[in-house]
């Protein structure tokens, strides 16, 4: 047995894979033996004899299996080294790249940026620099936007552009250096001087954009100080500029927060100041939106009104009232348009404002005619007409006469209706509106032709003489008498 055995070299289990012998004497094949050697005459080439002597061709077979083992081996072996060789230079490389990454970066902060040409000497630069030197980062950053930014449109019809010349250049960056300075020194009150003045140069020159930043930085940097008079002021100011432009919703908004800050610190000054400024803005936003959008109109006729109450103001609160009752006729609600310009007439008779008053009777008169109120019309007119007399305005006494005339015409009282309507036509002509004119003489024609197709010819009506008397029509075409 040993003789057979001792021609098989000897090796580490685990390394080659080998058979094993066992307690028993029998040789038991590996695992990696038995996938290798899967067919049947692999099997038994491998096989030993019962009594531990091996089968026919052992010798031969058995080394070339060891063979080719060993050989499987040292190529998993040898590629397992070469693997971690190849793991370990790509651990060792990496560091290598970071260093250089590292070492180009510092090399590229240390360069110097050398700035050549006219750039250099040029006077953006030398103020953008002096900026820096003093410490001011803001003021540099937004000179340099202010240098280098292209021209601006200021006049679209003309083709005006505007950019800011040298000379005016550095006075721009002392006030942005000094604005920037004094912040940081808590002087709030020379910083909203400085601000105003930048936003007043360039809403000169027609830079409203820029003009408009510099009123709201102010108001930021108010808000910062926790002055409220300055935030007040720089408010102002700012809601001011936004009206100038155009951009009542824009003021709206700020006077509204002028006026509600002015409430929390019981500064009544400022609060009687926000509220006619929000009486003026919310009249004209509703003058401009009331043929278009008169809901919206409405909302801020309301507004008006309530602010011009605050403030005791019989003018513009009339204002208001008038305003909001012809937008509800104009929208088809009569009886809302009644109320308000009762409410008008009101306003005005508490403040004695007598030709508010005789405008608002006019008005309430003519309402009432228009939703069957006759008696009442009637009533409002006269005290309208007697108004009108007492105030000696002939425009506001030609419009009462008119509409009496109207009320009379409508209840077929002829000789009182045509009275009227003289009186008006003499109205007029002292006012001189000549439409006014125009339309009382249209009036009065009819209001002549119903009276005359009644009461002409003795009484008998204008139709009884065109049938029995020729000679009197003829007179009347010809010389206009009957």
């Amino acid at each position: 047995m040993e003789s057979a055995f001792s021609l098989v070299p000897r090796k580490p289990a685990a390394a080659s894979g080998l058979e094993k012998p066992s307690s028993s004497g029998r040789w038991a094949k590996s695992k990696r033996l038995q996938s290798t050697n899967s067919s049947p005459k692999a099997a038994l080439s491998g096989a030993v004899g019962r009594h531990g002597t091996p089968t026919d061709g052992v010798h031969g077979r058995s080394s070339l299996c060891l063979a080719q083992a060993g050989r499987t081996r040292r190529e998993e072996i040898t590629t397992g080294l070469r693997a971690s060789q190849e793991g370990t230079a790509d651990a060792a490389a990496r560091p290598e790249k970071r260093n250089a990454a590292k070492t180009k970066a510092a090399d590229d902060a240390k360069a110097f940026i050398v700035v050549v040409g006219s750039e250099r000497d040029s006077v953006p630069f030398r103020l953008c620099c002096e900026a820096l030197a003093e410490g001011c980062v803001q003021a540099y950053v937004h000179l340099f936007d202010l240098a280098h930014r292209d021209p601006v449109c200021v006049d679209t019809l003309s083709r005006k552009f505007f950019s800011v010349p040298d000379d005016r250049l550095a006075w721009v960056q002392q006030q942005l250096s000094a604005v920037e300075v004094l912040r940081r020194q808590s002087e709030f009150e020379h910083v909203l001087s400085h601000c105003q003045q930048l936003a007043n140069y360039f809403e000169g020159e027609g830079d409203y954009a820029e003009a408009a930043w510099h009123y709201e930085t102010a108001l930021h940097q108010m808000r910062e100080s926790l002055d409220h008079t300055l935030e007040q002021r720089a408010r102002e100011a700012y809601a001011t500029f936004q009206e100038r432009q155009g951009h009542l919703g824009e003021a709206a908004v700020l006077y509204e927060a002028m006026y509600r800050l002015a409430v929390a610190l019981r500064d009544e000054a400022t609060l009687q100041a926000a509220s006619r400024c929000l009486v003026r803005v919310h009249q004209a936003l509703g003058d401009a939106v009331k043929f278009s959008n008169p809901a919206a109109a409405a909302r801020h006729y309301t507004k008006a009104a309530e602010a011009a109450e605050r403030i005791k103001n019989g003018l513009d609160e009339g204002a208001a009232y008038s305003a909001l009752g012809d937008v509800s006729e104009a929208r088809g609600d009569l009886p809302l348009a009644l109320k308000y310009q009762r409410s008008y007439r009101t306003v005005a008779q508490q403040n004695d404002l007598k030709p508010q008053e005789c405008h608002a009777t006019l008005r309430v008169a003519d309402l009432e005619e228009r939703l069957g109120l006759k008696l009442e019309a009637s009533t409002t007119l006269q005290e309208a007409l007697q108004l009108a007399k007492e105030l000696g305005a002939p425009r506001q006494l030609c419009i009462a006469t008119m509409q009496l005339g109207e009320a009379y015409r409508i209840r077929d009282q002829e000789d009182q209706a045509l009275q009227c309507f003289e009186e008006s036509f003499a109205a007029a002509m002292e006012a001189g509106d000549q439409e006014l004119i125009d339309t009382v003489r249209i009036a009065m024609g009819f209001a002549r032709g119903d009276y005359y197709l009644t009461h002409a010819y003795g009484g008998e009506g204008y139709l009884h003489l065109v049938y029995t008397d020729i000679r009197a029509q003829l007179a009347w075409m010809s010389g206009g008498t009957l």
